[in-house]
């Protein structure tokens, strides 16, 4: 089934992006709208397969870029939803925060309802809220220190960003209308210039509720906080490298090289192996 969402995906993703090519039709606009309206609501009709056609399948951040890049030309009413209901970090979904040992990341937590991570007792830092924060830091150590790459732009400058320290948060995915997404990282402010931006992460609170984790949903939590913090790191260097003036929205190059940094990051999980016959059979896609 999961193979059949992926080829699914591939080709609606495909097709969306060549309609989308010349702007949003008025039928388009208003699924947007509606999408925005509905963001964390975890109602299934208000999911951005209302508006896509499909969910994500992994990383919902190429998502959330075509959503910011057709918000930027669309109507005001839709700018305005887009401001009262996205804009926001989910900071109600996720109240309690938890350092990472380093000092680099704060990681953001719910103790009760649908964006508990899993083992939450509802009342101290569940474990895997600490393993998170020292994955996190792993990731830094590999990304940053060992292959140079730039750190992402700090947020403190802004009220939402709080402190120096990069921002995670756990959260359920498919509450927040994302599907089967392992998480996905949003561009926020513009930091030094105008291409290069701040930005923070999401990933899933419970892993083990993927069939391929349930008995080692820690193997999720690396490759995808490798994925996503790589996307920040992008998003430090050049957030509209995703845009084209002739194509529209395209993700295609910050997607392969976040898989990539899964694959240097962790070579023992693998977790982009159930993609690769999909691509062989879709290779013009």
């Amino acid at each position: 089934m999961k193979r059949l969402i992926i080829v699914v995906a591939i080709i609606s993703t495909a097709c969306f992006q060549s309609a989308l090519a010349e702007g949003l039709s008025a039928e388009k606009e208003q699924q947007l709208l509606e999408v925005i309206e509905g963001w964390g609501s975890g109602n299934p009709d208000v999911s951005l397969s209302h508006f896509f056609g499909y969910e994500p399948v992994k990383c919902a951040t190429p998502e959330i870029l075509t959503i910011q890049y057709y918000v930027e030309n669309a109507s005001l009413r839709v700018q305005q939803a887009y401001e009262q209901f996205i804009n926001p970090r989910p900071e109600s979904a996720a109240p309690w925060n938890y350092p990472s040992a380093s000092g680099r990341f704060l990681v953001h937590f719910a103790k009760e309802g649908p964006h508990a991570p899993f083992g939450s007792d509802g009342t101290s830092v569940p474990d895997y809220v600490v393993s998170v924060a020292r994955i996190l830091d792993s990731v830094w150590g590999f990304e940053i220190d060992s292959l140079g790459y730039d750190t992402p732009p700090v947020d403190d400058f802004y009220a939402e960003g709080g402190d120096a320290r990069y921002d995670v948060y756990l959260l359920d995915m498919i509450t927040m209308g994302m599907g089967d997404a392992y998480g996905y990282s949003v561009p926020e402010k513009a930091s030094g210039s105008s291409y290069t931006y701040t930005s923070y992460i999401a990933i899933e609170n419970d892993f083990a509720e993927i069939d391929a984790y349930i008995d080692k949903p820690l193997d999720a939590v690396r490759v995808t906080t490798a994925h996503e913090f790589f996307h920040a790191i992008q998003f430090g260097y050049d957030r509209l490298e995703f845009e084209d003036p002739i194509e529209g929205p395209r993700h295609h190059w910050f997607e392969m090289s976040a898989v990539w940094m899964e694959e240097q990051a962790y070579d023992e999980v693998n977790d982009y192996y159930l993609y690769l016959p999909i691509y062989y059979e879709n290779v013009h896609l």
